[in-house]
């Protein structure tokens, strides 16, 4: 049930993050996503694939900004 539930949950959210990935495109270049490495179960490394959510040169961003 579990499967089916996340398969079905997977299918639905596609079309959201594909749309949600081409207007990071469109804010900013650069790859719309990220990896992180965290730690799973029994202390086994995980990749967890994200959407990117700042801008590449945040840091500059900011700086200009405060100004």
């Amino acid at each position: 049930m579990d499967l089916m539930l996340g398969w079905i949950g997977l299918l639905l959210a596609v079309p959201l993050i594909a749309v949600c990935a081409i207007l990071v495109q469109l804010v900013d270049r650069g790859s719309a996503f990220y990896c992180q490495s965290r730690e799973g179960y029994l202390g086994r490394p995980i990749r967890l694939w994200k959407l990117r959510t700042m801008y590449t040169n945040s840091e500059d961003h900011l700086q200009q900004h405060l100004r």
